[in-house]
């Protein structure tokens, strides 16, 4: 499936990026995510990053999206993958995290609550509290397999 990056300069009023979000979905594209790149008291410039079911479909995605009223493909791209910065590096902490816990052989609890802490650091949000650990409890499975992150 074709992963695209669409470029719409729309009108700034409510309800505009729900029709160019529907036409994309009523072809059977896949919004993953939206930046809004520029605003102001009439227009904004969105990218969409969709993932449509055949290449062929571009074409009609782009017929699409500017018959809404006011909106304007200005470019549209394809990608191998979406690029997120903030992403990638939260994913290689993750995983440099849960591989030195695995060689620790740490119980998994303690790395469940490490991953947490690195998605909320990554969010901006405070660091959740710590899940505990019952002296009695059984251990849970550890995760080592690469796929899980």
């Amino acid at each position: 499936m074709p992963n695209l990056l669409v470029r719409v300069w729309l009108p700034d009023r409510p309800g505009a990026l729900g029709l160019v979000a529907s036409r994309i979905g009523a072809i059977g594209g896949d919004i993953v995510g939206v930046d809004v790149l520029e605003r102001s008291e009439r227009v904004a410039v969105d990218e969409f990053a969709v993932v449509l079911p055949r290449e062929d479909l571009v074409k009609l995605l782009v017929r699409e999206i500017e018959e809404v009223d006011g909106a304007s493909v200005e470019e549209w791209r394809l990608v191998d993958q979406f690029p997120d910065p903030r992403l990638d590096a939260l994913q290689a902490d993750v995983a440099a995290a849960v591989a030195a816990a695995a060689d620790r052989r740490e119980d998994a609890a303690l790395g469940f609550d490490r991953v947490r802490a690195l998605a909320a650091a990554a969010a901006g949000a405070p660091a959740p509290a710590s899940v505990g650990l019952a002296p009695d409890r059984r251990r849970p499975p550890r995760l080592s397999e690469p796929w899980f992150c």
